[in-house]
């Protein structure tokens, strides 16, 4: 039987003004005469008018609700054969007992799918619906809930109903099922989409770490190292060779237990730390404003030589003085939200070896600059006494026996004199600016003339000299009084060091590398500690007893070989003597000599001391 849509009227009765829109245009699309009720009383007024064809209603409405508007309709004469559609959740089998009762023809559930719906209405239109049959003779009983329910409905009717109500669950269930398929689509799209989206932040994430300068790290919660960016080549290593290891690997020996969350963290385990400053941590568990800022240690380039405690100037790229900022990594308990677990440490590693060397230069030349106010006073004022007091001496010696007891007397009043001047003489070293000129020798030829000036004191001393000189080894354009200075003093510094040694022994070994010389000095002494080893280039610190040294010789060393553009560096244990290594430049380069005082007296100004007269 054919529909004619045009000629079919339905009333949709819903008190949802968006439900009864979508389904009006949705219906008058398809050619029928729709009208809208907003309650059960008003869509009952418009039906006794207008004989629709069909009644789509909700159930829950104010004023009359679905159910009684069906009943209502079913019994009136006029409207009786009109069929209803009630529109509802299903939620609660009563509904259906309900809609027999009231005698419905069909359900259609919320919410509503258009095109179900329009099949539902051809259908009933069209007559594949039978009529209602004769009534039972006897209700039907049912019991739902421990309740008994009389269904008086014809047996036709309740099985249509049934029917409908059954079509409604499988439709219900058809659109479950192509539901749950989009949305496993779209749950895959969007783990795929996800899955790209987090590799490109990775990568851009790692393409802007990679451009940072500084080493950047991740280490795991047994402070194995499972992240470095590609900064770390600076330290010779690639990567992937230190990615699984141990993040002690990179930093100095002295340096770990007091960084290391294993070793520094015991020591405050019964105190509070609030009258003390917390550890700084390479593996920091903590995070946020608690994190770890500054730290300073020295980090271990690949290609170094074996590492000791007591280093303390870096030759070339062996040791690299780095800041530190690391944070602890967390993440969320999935049993309990409240409950982070420590995962690991991410840090940042800053090279401040310039900035350091920088600082330190400066310390020290305000340091120099004070000697130098001292060293132009002492030079003033101490240089007419001197001389008049050498002058005094020189004249009693000639005057005297020189076999009588005071010449004697006087010889140790002149060497008296003469450490003073030499005293002086050192001070002036810091305190005016002077040139020198720079010569070419040969440095093997510079070091056995120095060994023959302090012949004297290395054979009343009995020490065994090795000399492991390269030959031959090019000449090098340097300060000669200068660079024999730094030969004497470190050679004399050995000597006195070696006095109560079992086994005296001083090495003294040259080699050339690349545009350099390596200068080698080791001995047999006691070795110097720790403590002393970071204070031992400072101007006037000895470890000498009274009267035996200034502690200038190795600050006016030091200071001589950084302005020969040279490094310097010492390696010592107690008990195990002490090494010297000296690089200095083939090339002629120009020698500077700083100036941190006014323009004062030089040493030859004050004294002149020979070569005798150092030996003596």
């Amino acid at each position: 039987m054919d529909i004619q849509k045009n000629n079919t009227k339905i009333l949709i009765v819903e008190d949802s003004d968006i439900s009864a829109t979508v389904m009006k245009r949705f219906l008058e699309k398809d050619g029928y005469i729709v009208t809208v009720a907003e309650n059960g009383a008003e869509g009952l007024s418009i039906a006794q008018k207008q004989k629709p064809d069909i009644i789509l209603s909700d159930i829950m409405m104010p004023v009359m609700d679905g159910f009684e508007l069906c009943h209502k309709v079913k019994n009136d004469d006029l409207l009786k054969d009109t069929k209803i559609i009630l529109l509802t959740q299903l939620s609660d089998p009563k509904d259906v007992i309900k809609g027999l009762h009231a005698q419905a023809d069909s359900y259609v559930t919320k919410p509503v799918d258009n095109k179900y719906l329009l099949e539902k209405v051809e259908t009933l239109l069209t007559g594949r619906t039978k009529s209602k049959s004769c009534e039972t003779d006897e209700g039907l009983e049912v019991n739902i809930e421990n309740k008994r329910y009389v269904i008086n409905s014809s047996r036709q009717h309740i099985l249509d109903l049934l029917l409908s109500t059954y079509e409604n669950s499988v439709n219900q269930n058809y659109e479950l099922i192509g539901t749950q398929k989009e949305l496993k689509r779209l749950n895959n799209r969007l783990e795929i989409n996800f899955e790209r989206l987090r590799k490109a932040e990775e990568e851009n994430f790692k393409t802007l770490v990679e451009l940072v300068p500084d080493i950047i790290y991740k280490i795991d919660k047994d402070g194995n190292i499972i992240y470095l960016n590609s900064a770390i080549k600076k330290l010779g290593y690639m990567p992937e060779e230190i990615i699984g290891k141990h993040f002690s690997i990179l930093i100095m020996p002295n340096d770990i237990d007091a960084i290391s969350y294993e070793s520094a963290v015991p020591r405050f385990k019964d105190h509070h730390v609030k009258d003390e400053e917390p550890p700084k941590l390479f593996d920091e568990r903590r995070s946020s404003r608690r994190m770890t800022r500054n730290l300073q240690v020295k980090l271990v380039p690949k290609n170094c030589k074996e590492i000791k405690p007591g280093f303390i100037e870096r030759i070339g790229k062996e040791v690299v003085t780095v800041e530190i900022n690391s944070s602890g990594m967390y993440e969320t308990n999935d049993a309990d939200s409240d409950c982070n677990s420590y995962i690991g440490t991410v840090g940042v590693i800053r090279d401040i070896t310039e900035r350091k060397r920088a600082a330190e230069a400066l310390i020290l030349s305000e340091k120099m600059a004070a000697i130098g106010l001292l060293a132009a006073g002492t030079a003033h004022e101490l240089n007419n006494p001197l001389m008049g007091v050498l002058n005094y001496i020189q004249y009693l010696k000639e005057e005297i026996d020189r076999k009588g007891s005071n010449f004697k007397v006087l010889e140790k009043a002149e060497k008296g004199v003469l450490k003073c001047a030499k005293i002086v003489s050192d001070l002036l070293t810091f305190s005016r600016k002077r040139g020198y000129d720079c010569s070419r020798i040969n440095l093997n030829d510079l070091i056995l003339d120095t060994l023959d000036i302090v012949d004297y004191h290395i054979k009343t001393n009995n020490i065994k000299v090795i000399k492991l000189l390269e030959w031959p080894i090019p000449d090098m354009w340097v300060a000669i009084d200068q660079i024999q200075q730094i030969l004497v003093n470190i050679i004399t510094n050995a000597i006195d060091a070696m006095a109560d040694a079992e086994k005296k022994e001083l090495v003294i070994k040259t080699q050339v590398f690349g545009d350099n010389v390596e200068l080698v000095l080791k001995d047999t002494g006691c070795g110097i500690s720790d403590e002393n080893m970071l204070k031992i280039f400072d101007p006037f610190f000895t470890t000498k007893p009274l009267n035996k040294g200034t502690g200038l010789g190795l600050s006016v060393t030091k200071r001589i070989v950084d302005n020969h553009h040279g490094n310097i560096a010492i390696k010592s244990k107690i008990g195990e003597g002490a090494i010297f290594t000296i690089n200095l430049p083939l090339e002629k380069k120009d020698v500077i000599i700083e100036s941190n005082g006014e323009d004062t007296l030089c040493a030859e100004d004050v004294l002149e001391i020979n070569d005798k007269s150092l030996t003596a």
